[in-house]
């Protein structure tokens, strides 16, 4: 048994016809359902159909920062007299030109400061101990006595125009405290 099936012209191009309309059936209905998977998942919440989640994680997080730091804050008591490992002194001075009636000579004023955790002065009162040597001679020591933010350090000194090696120890009962400095007055 044999089948002889014969197409003619018109059969072919309804054949064809028929095939490309499928194909594009099929083409459409899949781009149809891509377009309908891609909107199912997209978020249907957030900004402008975009997520908040690193908006509310960023939110959380400085809420809970703040808390923290409010928190430490508040534990910070201003009364503690405590010394701890932070405390520091220091001591530093300046030299001002002052005109002198002797032209030979330079007149110079010594201001000095005690820091106390960067706190001018803090609350104490100390005795400041000026200290002037040359190479040639050295002067008696200059005393001031309790010096404070109430009473600032200040004296006045007449030197002969040489390089001078100016020290100054601050003492508030155990507490000692000295800087030293190297002053030119050898072009005032």
């Amino acid at each position: 048994m044999s089948i002889n099936i014969q197409i003619g012209p018109a059969e072919a191009g309804i054949l064809i016809f028929t095939f490309i309309a499928l194909v594009g059936l099929v083409i459409f209905l899949l781009v149809k359902l891509n377009r309908k998977i891609e909107e199912v998942g997209r978020p249907k919440f957030g900004f402008l159909g975009k997520s908040l989640t690193y908006t509310v994680a960023a939110v959380m997080l400085g809420i809970g920062s703040v808390i923290f730091v409010g928190y430490n804050l508040g534990r910070i008591n201003s009364n503690d007299t405590r010394t701890n490992a932070n405390n520091s002194y220091k001591i530093d001075f300046q030299s001002f030109d002052l005109e002198s009636s002797d032209k030979t000579k330079a007149k110079i004023a010594l201001s000095g400061v005690v820091l106390e955790d960067s706190i001018v002065w803090g609350n104490n009162l100390y005795d400041l101990t000026w200290s002037i040597s040359n190479s040639n001679s050295t002067i008696p020591p200059i005393v001031e006595k309790t010096r404070g933010k109430d009473s600032p350090s200040y004296i006045t000194v007449d030197l002969n125009k040489e390089i001078y090696e100016i020290t100054v120890k601050a003492q508030n009962g155990t507490t000692v405290i000295s800087k030293t400095k190297e002053i030119d007055l050898r072009y005032k």
